[in-house]
């Protein structure tokens, strides 16, 4: 495991790297090919500790319950903030992070905090956004605040007692 972590920190792929289902180790490299590449198009992810491999859509599929739909209408309990793809996960244990993430298997983003828009419903990344309650699409779509109605008279020299020099 000394030398998996070493090879993982000098290679770069950490942020990439998830819990391999088949031997729990936080190993399993996201988009990496398989020694022996299988049949098939799709992109893969192979463990560093096990050489197990998935496909990287059957693997996403074991973080993600079925798509809920709440009143007639998607949930978005699972759509990336960054990507609006239904690949969101929740719980994935990510080796460049201490404790459990959002992690998305479409962009390979890490969300460490979620809040929902108060406008559509849909994820925010709180860590990024800010506690704002708008995602970015919701907060264009608003109406500007209106101009105020009224103009300020003029104030010249004359209304402090000088005399106009316009005149």
């Amino acid at each position: 495991m000394n030398r998996i972590a070493g090879e993982l920190r000098e290679n770069g792929p950490e942020s990439t790297t998830i819990e391999c289902p088949a031997c729990e180790q936080v190993t399993l490299v996201l988009d990496e090919a398989p020694p022996v590449p299988p049949t098939g198009d799709g992109a893969f992810a192979t463990c560093r500790c096990c050489s197990s491999f998935f496909e990287l859509g059957a693997l996403a599929t074991l973080w993600l319950p079925s798509i809920r739909h709440d009143q007639g209408r998607p949930s978005y309990i699972h759509v990336c903030p960054w990507c609006d793809e239904q690949t969101l996960s929740t719980d994935v244990r990510v080796r460049s992070e201490p404790e459990s993430v959002y992690f998305c298997f479409a962009c390979s983003h890490i969300v460490k905090e979620i809040a929902p828009c108060g406008g559509c419903g849909k994820p925010i990344d709180v860590s990024v956004e800010g506690s704002a309650p708008l995602c970015r699409p919701c907060e264009d779509a608003r109406e500007p605040d209106p101009e105020p109605e009224f103009e300020l008279p003029y104030e010249g020299p004359a209304d402090y007692g000088f005399p106009d020099e316009r005149e």
